[in-house]
């Protein structure tokens, strides 16, 4: 019987990973820094979310997706 990696590593840790809590984005759609790998509509309100002293607008004008 032949197996692939999709069946017996990648689909059951992404499932895994789902019950722990984290949620699967698809990159289909995604849009996301390239140089750097991040997403910068999860990233900004999460730092936003850690960083509660610093106002929403400045976070909008940290530039390092532009």
């Amino acid at each position: 019987m032949i197996f692939s990696d999709d069946s017996r590593a990648k689909i059951p840790c992404i499932l895994h990973l789902i019950r722990l809590g984290y949620r699967y984005h698809s990159l289909k759609n995604a849009i996301w820094d390239e140089e750097t790998n991040i997403f910068p509509e999860l990233f900004r309100p999460a730092i936003a979310q850690c960083l509660t002293t610093v106002s929403w607008w400045r976070i909008q004008l940290f530039e390092i997706f532009e």
